[in-house]
């Protein structure tokens, strides 16, 4: 039985606009450009030269992936099966499962004016439907939809999309970058605006989109599916900027480079294996007994002879190595136990503006471990959102060599 509600105001949507839920033919529905998806619901198999509603130039296979799920052709049909079950896994798992447990969510979608329906948000549940119903030799039948009709800007379907995925953890980290970039370069929107209406820190919208710089072009994929987390693309990308600039430097003073940070050499002295940026000629030398006794006895470190593996590489060391304890004036290692008490919603928000961006979503255990550790999460010359929060990473990071300990504590 169809119902009619008005839609609440969400974030970022001031059209007052007003739903209906009811079935609708899955073959009423036209197209998903509404959808905040940059990458595609069925990514390898876009990437690959399949098109969803249209066929697109170059394509490997002339029907639409859409088309040949839910028309009457049955070698088109046989042939979307098979390409789908063997590059589509997820799809097939979100099938089977929507197949034995029935549709609990409606998908939205909007009133197109001649017909049909745009897909907001909830194309995959639709496609897994689809997938479902032709595998089982089905009629194309109907899926429960809740259908949007009014006065919607692109912007406001665009964050209705953001918002209802964001719940569902349906949208993907370049999804949902390629998204901010469309709000902020075709609809002229700042960060801290975009972050205002999302519901998060400007900080958190900047990390997304630094997802889509070309220094990470060939690892999209592997961002968008999981394989790469968000927190590790953002340390490799910093990795290739330090390497682009290296390299520039080098360049403009005749192959002068700069000494590293006291930071990233307490790291290389630590490390048990060539870090991925140093030769063998200068882990050579990294590793000899005089070199690692004159940074000693200038850096303050305690000394202790090389006993790793000179022959062996690591792919970085800065994610695994330590910084080893500075001894106090009277050269002996400060005692360890200091414990610092950080509330909750400042631990989430220091580890969000370093790049951590499912830091909210975290348990205090989790937070707690990541700012015990805090020097292996910091790049040289990152700072924090603001001066509040760079007080606190001051605090961390000098006491981390002492084996400070750190209690959240929740909002009082």
């Amino acid at each position: 039985m169809a119902t009619a509600t008005k839609e609440k105001k969400k974030k970022g949507i001031t059209a007052s606009t007003v739903s209906t839920t009811k079935n609708i033919p899955l073959t009423t529905i036209f197209a998903n450009t509404a959808q905040s998806r940059g990458m595609g619901v069925v990514s390898n198999l876009q990437t690959m030269g399949y098109g969803l509603f249209e066929k697109p130039d170059g394509a490997t296979y002339d029907t639409p992936i859409w088309q040949a799920l839910t028309g009457n052709d049955p070698e088109a049909k046989q042939h979307m099966l098979v390409a789908i079950e063997q590059y589509e896994p997820g799809l097939v798992a979100l099938a089977e499962g929507l197949g034995t447990r029935g549709q609990l969510q409606p998908i939205g979608v909007f009133a197109l004016k001649d017909g049909g329906y745009d897909v907001i948000y909830g194309m995959r549940r639709a496609l897994a439907t689809a997938f479902y119903r032709a595998k089982h030799k089905q009629d194309s039948g109907e899926i429960e939809a809740k259908i949007f009709e009014g006065k919607l800007s692109p912007v406001d379907l665009k964050l209705m999309a953001l918002d209802e995925n964001d719940n569902r953890q349906e949208e993907s980290p370049i999804d949902r970058a390629m998204t901010y970039s469309w709000l902020k370069d075709e609809h002229k929107m700042g960060v801290d605006e975009i972050g205002e209406k999302t519901g998060q820190s400007g900080q958190n919208i900047r990390n997304y989109l630094k997802l889509l710089s070309p220094l990470l072009e060939n690892k999209r994929l592997d961002i968008h599916t999981g394989k790469l987390p968000v927190d590790r693309a953002l340390k490799l990308l910093q990795r290739l900027k330090e390497g682009e600039n290296g390299e520039a430097r080098a360049a403009q003073e005749g192959k002068r480079y700069r000494l590293p940070s006291v930071k990233r050499i307490s790291l290389i002295y630590n490390s048990k294996k060539r870090p991925r940026k140093i030769s063998d000629k200068e882990w050579q030398l990294w590793c000899s007994e005089d070199v690692r006794r004159l940074l000693a006895h200038y850096l303050g470190f305690k000394f202790t002879p090389f006993k790793g593996d000179l022959s062996a590489s690591e792919e970085d060391s800065d994610t695994d190595a330590k910084t080893p304890a500075k001894p106090s004036a009277n050269g002996e290692t400060p005692a360890k136990g200091k414990t610092l008490i950080v509330k909750r919603k400042r631990a989430q928000d220091l580890l969000v503006s370093l790049g951590k961006v499912n830091a909210r979503n975290w348990e205090d255990k989790t937070l707690k471990e990541k700012l015990e550790n805090i020097v292996n999460l910091v790049e040289p010359g990152q700072k924090a959102e603001n001066e509040s929060l760079q007080k606190l990473l001051d605090k961390l990071v000098s006491g981390y060599s002492t084996g400070l300990k750190v209690e959240i504590t929740a909002e009082k």
